[in-house]
Parts: C-alpha cells; sequence; structure tokens
C-alpha cells in the first residue's frame, strides 16, 4: 500500500503518501457527501486510486484541485469530473515530469523551498512506489479542469456544499473551500503547518499573505491544509499569525 489514511473527522478521510519527501508529499482529502464522494487534490500520481483506495472511488466522484501543482494534481487523470480554477488551466492541460530528484527542479524552486525551510536528500522517495519504476520516466498526464470554479462559487456534491475561496499567493489560481454549516476548511497550500512557500516562480508573496489573513478571518473550526496535519481553530491562528509576524520583520 502507497497510501495511508486517516479518520480526521467530519466525514473527512486525509490520506498522505507517506514515502514521499515531506517537500513532495501533499495531503489529498476524501470528503464522504452521502451517495457521493469529493475528492480535494488528488496527491503524486505515483499509485493508482482507483486500485488503493477503490472503496471510495465508486460511483464517480467529483474532484476538486486546489492548484496545479505536480504533489496535488499528479492523480486527476483518474477522475471524469476536475474542478479548478482557469488560471490553472495551463498547467493543468500539460504533461510534466514527476521530479522526484532535486536535480530534477529547476533552481529558482529549490532556492525558494529552501528559502522557506525545507531541505532535500539526494533522492526524494524512501522507496519505490511500484516495481520498475524509474523517475526518469515518471509523467504526469494532462488533466486539464473539465469545469472552472471561482471565487463565491458553490461546489454542490450529495449532502454537503462548499464555498469557493479564490485564495492567490502560492498559485495564481489557488482556491479553498469552506462549507459554512460545519467550520471545514481546506485550505490548500496558503496555509499548513509546515514551511509556507511564496517565493516560487509563479507565486505572488503579498498575494500569499492577503490570502492568509482573509483565512484567519473566517469562522473556521477544523483547517485541512495542504500539507502537515489538520489543524484546530487555534491552531490554525497560530499558524497563520507566524506566517504573518515572520513577514512583517522582513524575514524570510
Amino acid at each position: 500500500m502507497w497510501f495511508a489514511s486517516q479518520d480526521v473527522g467530519d466525514g473527512v478521510t486525509l490520506v498522505t503518501e507517506p514515502y514521499a519527501d515531506e517537500f513532495i508529499r501533499g495531503n489529498f482529502f476524501v470528503v464522504d457527501c452521502g451517495d457521493e464522494t469529493l475528492f480535494v487534490d488528488s496527491g503524486l500520481g505515483l499509485a493508482t486510486l482507483a486500485i488503493e483506495l477503490a472503496d471510495v472511488m465508486t460511483p464517480t466522484p467529483t474532484l476538486v484541485l486546489t492548484h496545479a501543482h505536480n504533489d496535488h494534481r499528479g492523480g486527476a487523470a483518474e477522475f471524469e469530473t476536475r474542478l479548478a480554477h482557469r488560471l490553472e488551466q495551463d498547467v493543468l492541460s500539460h504533461r510534466a515530469h514527476g521530479r522526484t530528484r532535486p536535480r530534477d527542479w529547476p533552481a529558482e524552486n529549490l532556492e525558494a523551498a529552501r528559502a522557506a525551510g525545507y531541505t532535500f536528500a539526494e533522492y526524494m522517495l524512501e522507496r519505490q512506489p511500484r516495481e520498475g519504476f524509474d523517475p526518469d520516466e515518471y509523467w504526469i498526464d494532462p488533466a486539464p479542469a473539465t469545469g472552472f470554479i471561482d471565487e463565491g462559487d458553490t461546489v454542490e456534491v450529495g449532502t454537503r456544499a462548499f464555498t469557493v475561496l479564490h485564495l492567490p499567493g502560492h498559485t495564481p489560481g489557488g482556491i479553498g473551500l469552506l462549507e459554512e454549516r460545519t467550520g471545514v476548511l481546506f485550505s490548500g497550500d496558503i496555509l499548513y503547518e509546515g514551511p509556507l512557500v511564496d517565493g516560487l516562480p509563479e507565486s505572488n508573496a503579498a498575494d500569499f499573505a492577503a490570502s492568509v489573513e482573509r483565512l484567519r478571518d473566517l469562522p473556521v473550526s477544523r483547517m485541512h491544509g495542504g500539507h502537515g496535519p489538520s489543524l484546530s481553530t487555534d491552531q490554525m491562528l497560530i499558524v497563520a499569525d507566524r506566517y504573518l509576524t515572520t513577514k512583517e520583520r522582513g524575514t524570510p
């Protein structure tokens, strides 16, 4: 089994890839919506979701992508319904190398990640995801969004409804989802417990800080970020304030 799953309450299951390096170990979430299922992000694409998570891949689930980075959109081609912000569509529409070694990454990406606090081993996987895996041949298939979502839209899946929040900063078309009835928030890579990356070529640090400020003021009961553990309201505020204070001081 490549994935690890954890029930984090409110009908939400956190799925991680524990054998991947922290920098590329994105979370994704399976949300119980009654007779239907919502996926928030889709992992690295190193293992087949339909095989490893067969019990929740039927009936046909809806996928919402918080943004188009490899660690969040890797498995997207397995879904018939893929929702994302239109500013992510160009990246989603192209085949991309999976990048499991630092040498596979552009220098500016590594520089931004190191500035945020990440370190890298020579190889970013602790074990092979499958027999015969070749990092040179690990490519992520194009998976353009089949529908666009933007600020204020509602994503309704089964018995649940989520308000779309446009959260630029990490990427131009980053989004979050807030279930206003319960206060459950999916924040993507704008806020999580871990090094926050706002210096990538596609990032905008001012937009990033504004998005964090916005999340800080929302009526959130539980936050599920793109990396790290799920957080309570108090924990979320600590993470947000730490980032914002660091930016006010002008430190990396």
